[in-house]
């Protein structure tokens, strides 16, 4: 049995705190599969069809887990993680390991989808999915460079955030199973280092120039979209672009320590079950 989940009586009360202020069909426990990363999670299944909030779900849980900041949580509709499950997705198939499982309701029909692929395909899936979204982030960086020779910052800005926002979603559908849906960086900045301290790096949060930068190329992207007056100056674009190199750095060695760490779980995994 893992550290965290030894203090039974501690993860007994916040089960019942919230089963009693949520309706919840399955609550799970893990360690991200991070190196470096052994904050321990609470994943929150709720289900899909009731009336339930799926933002004050996540704020009532956040709420309950005030007073243990040694945890954080997660929570998902139920229909998103089965499909996640029946596409083999990697981060889904770790958490709903029956060994993380900490309660289920026994009134609810949820069922946890059978395993169809062998975990060798599983992994090869994802990590061809992984590498046409690193693919087409490549893509967008030539673009950038295209524009840029044609003088056209403007242009060129919006393929750079464009390339940094699919770098960011890359990590999280690999790390947490699921894209945070914003064109914001400022957003996915935020919630990617929770996970993945050396995005600080890219824009430091508690630098005002750092967040200038990140709320200028966020600017770019809806001036493009919505056709708002836009402008930025050579300096500031160099800066953006250095820091491209960063997250393209970063997002590739994250990838690589990410799969590496899921093919270590599935092969133990594997060994355990043949030895019994």
């Amino acid at each position: 049995m893992k550290d965290y989940k030894k203090n039974s009586e501690e993860l007994n009360w916040i089960v019942s705190k919230i089963t009693h202020y949520l309706l919840i069909d399955r609550i799970y426990t893990c360690i991200p599969l991070i190196k470096g990363n052994s904050k321990p999670e609470i994943i929150l299944i709720i289900p899909s069809c009731h009336k339930q909030d799926l933002n004050e779900a996540i704020e009532s849980s956040k709420w309950i887990l005030a007073e243990f900041p040694q945890y954080s949580i997660r929570v998902y509709h139920a229909t998103e993680v089965r499909e996640a499950i029946k596409n083999g997705g990697m981060a889904f198939l770790y958490v709903t390991d029956p060994e993380n499982l900490l309660y289920i309701n026994p009134k609810s029909d949820y069922q946890v989808p059978k395993i169809l692929l062998e975990p060798s395909r599983i992994l090869q899936r994802g990590n061809n999915q992984v590498e046409y979204e690193l693919e087409k982030v490549d893509s967008f960086f030539q673009g950038v460079q295209f524009y840029l020779s044609l003088g056209k910052l403007k242009n060129a800005t919006f393929l750079l955030h464009q390339a940094f926002e699919l770098s960011y979603r890359t990590c999280e559908l690999l790390i947490l199973g699921k894209e945070k849906i914003t064109h914001s960086l400022r957003s996915h900045q935020k919630l990617i280092t929770n996970y993945i301290v050396e995005f600080n790096t890219v824009f430091d949060i508690s630098m005002e120039s750092e967040m200038r930068l990140i709320d200028l190329i966020d600017c770019a992207y809806s001036a493009v979209r919505y056709k708002n007056n836009f402008n930025i100056s050579r300096t500031d674009f160099d800066q953006l672009l250095k820091k491209s190199d960063m997250i393209r750095t970063i997002c590739r060695k994250t990838v690589d320590s990410v799969l590496s760490s899921y093919q270590l779980y599935y092969h133990k995994k594997r060994i355990s079950e043949i030895t019994g």
